[in-house]
């Protein structure tokens, strides 16, 4: 299971994001947050633009 942002660093040099199920996103996006807003990573760059064309993709938005 993918739970740092390094984890995500390496799987995305691999993978295409739109790959993983809805689960594994939210666990993701779950874990990586706690993360984030205790300073622990910043948020990559990559992942927010990943994500924003994930969200749009799926009709979340």
């Amino acid at each position: 299971m993918l739970n740092t942002g390094r984890d995500l660093e390496r799987w995305r040099d691999y993978h295409d994001l739109s790959q993983l199920s809805a689960a594994k996103v939210l666990g993701i996006t779950i874990g990586l947050y706690y993360r984030f807003e205790r300073g622990v990573d910043p948020i990559p760059e990559w992942l927010t633009d990943r994500a924003d064309r994930y969200v749009e993709g799926v009709g979340l938005v």
